[in-house]
């Protein structure tokens, strides 16, 4: 190993398979590159280690390959081709970890690295009109960060998006699709498209592409829907949820399907047989929510979209870094109730119509029950969302077995379901840790005895808006059966006819 502990670079260093140059204090660059090889980055490149810095960087001098950092700080890395210098950067991730970062003035097309090339760029992917056949860079990393790409003028951003910074962003080749897929621009970008500037999109896991670059923008069919929520289940204080499911405080690992989980036999208002999925989530995801509209109250589903949940209560779709509203690429402009469901948790539908256009509208459910629906077809037993704080609303938790209502006693309750899935996981304790409607406080474990447990908190849920029977149901409207009765939801399970 080279090492470069407060040293300068004046003429260009050569590293080998297997070799790293180590720099473990400030490393200025003045003439000359460190190259390393490109074929085996992980086990050669220009290694940074935790603390250390460089100065100077310049088309003159940088990373010809691969340079590497290690820490827990934001980070920019020095490289560029031995002609030019192309810099990417990393925000901070959560924890220590190693990433790296290199770039080719190439076109992806003809690219025969790094691993799974080439990049064909005619393969978009959804909200992508064209990607840029002139560079590319390949940035490595296994934890969520934003990333920013520089361009300069030979970048012809310009004719990439004739002439429109808004319609710039960053694209990743994902080789589980084959295709470039739109990451957003969420961060921003600074500079103009004829001369320097940089792009960040958020949010985003660098090892689920294999190789990054501009791209433009497609523009967007139907509407788009910018809405706001919060469960009780996972709200902690403040205005903020945990994300337990996510992180794996108990399990260690993230429990969040990968796929959408509501094509898997939830209630029929809420089973979905979409096919979004992701390759990983963003660092504040809580859970997977469905978002539905309808025409009228109690009218059929005009399109339904599965979205990420953040912690902060925004439902972000699963394009572009987890930076943009849902969209609902079939759904024509018009007013529309808007429908939120989640696994454990009473649905809510919004009071009035919403009117939805292609520019996002904002719908923010948590400021209170005046958002949410009180009409016909519902049974108003309990109001449609919990208050959670002062000024701060949500839905119900505890329902556990699906069936849009929340009994606390009794067959078919939910306190019953979950004695009978868990205990017949371990009948000492009921204690499951995986992905489970009956983990009603989201935290990733489901008990059933004892303080903490799921039942218990279900019991402060349910019996506190009905001391007698633990009862709770969900205020939104079920839909028109073929034969024309509308059907609804009332105790113990059963479905009745009401008059329409």
């Amino acid at each position: 190993m080279s090492h470069g502990q407060g040293s300068q670079i004046y003429s260009t260093t050569q590293t080998f398979a297997g070799g790293y140059y180590g720099v473990y204090g400030q490393l200025t660059f003045n003439t000359g590159f460190v190259v390393t090889p490109r074929a085996t980055p992980t086990t050669s490149s220009a290694y940074f280690t935790t603390g250390s810095t460089y100065t100077g960087a310049s088309n003159a001098s940088h990373v010809n390959g691969y340079a590497e950092k290690e820490g827990i700080t934001a980070f920019t890395f020095p490289v560029g081709n031995g002609t030019k210098i192309r810099t990417a950067g990393i925000s901070a991730p959560a924890s220590s970890a190693k990433f790296q970062a290199a770039y080719w003035f190439a076109n992806p097309n003809s690219a025969t690295l790094p691993s799974g090339a080439p990049f064909p760029v005619a393969n978009l992917g959804t909200g992508v009109s064209a990607v840029s056949n002139l560079e590319y860079w390949d940035i490595n990393g296994a934890l969520p960060v934003n990333i920013t790409l520089s361009w300069d003028a030979a970048s012809a951003l310009g004719t990439l998006t004739s002439n429109t910074i808004a319609d710039l962003v960053i694209a990743g080749y994902n080789t589980a699709t084959s295709k470039w897929e739109n990451l957003g621009a969420a961060g921003g970008t600074t500079g103009t498209l004829a001369t320097t500037g940089t792009i960040t999109a958020t949010g985003v896991t660098p090892n689920s592409y294999v190789a990054y670059t501009f791209a433009k923008a497609a523009s967007i069919a139907g509407v788009q829907l910018s809405a706001k929520i919060f469960l009780e289940g996972s709200y902690t204080s403040g205005a903020t949820m945990r994300n337990d499911l996510y992180t794996g405080v108990f399990s260690g690992s993230n429990l969040i399907p990968t796929t959408q989980p509501y094509a898997i036999g939830q209630n029929p208002a809420s089973t979905y047989p979409g096919t979004e999925s992701v390759g990983s989530f963003p660092a504040t995801a809580v859970d997977w929510v469905l978002v539905h509209l309808r025409s009228t109250p109690n009218g059929n589903n005009v399109q339904t979209r599965a979205g990420i949940l953040l912690q902060n209560g925004n439902i972000v779709d699963i394009t572009a870094g987890f930076a943009s509203p849902l969209n609902f690429s079939t759904t024509v402009p018009g007013s529309y109730y808007v429908v939120v469901n989640h696994r454990n948790h009473l649905g809510v539908m919004s009071a009035a119509p919403v009117a939805l256009t292609s520019t996002p509208t904002v719908f923010d459910f948590t400021t209170g029950n005046a958002t949410a629906y009180t009409g016909a077809g519902v049974d108003l037993n309990n109001a449609p969302m919990v208050q959670l704080a002062p000024g701060l609303f949500g839905l119900w938790g505890g329902d556990s077995n699906h069936d849009s209502q929340i009994y606390y006693y009794g067959p078919g309750s939910d306190a019953e379901s979950i004695s009978i899935d868990y205990l017949a996981n371990d009948p000492d304790a009921g204690y499951n840790n995986t992905y489970e409607g009956g983990d009603i406080n989201m935290d990733g474990q489901t008990y059933y005895y004892g303080p903490g447990s799921d039942p218990e908190y279900l019991s402060i849920t349910a019996l506190a808006n009905d001391p007698d029977a633990g009862y709770l149901s969900e205020q939104v409207p079920v839909q028109v059966s073929p034969g024309g009765r509308m059907m609804m939801p009332v105790r113990r399970g059963r479905l009745v006819p009401v008059k329409k």
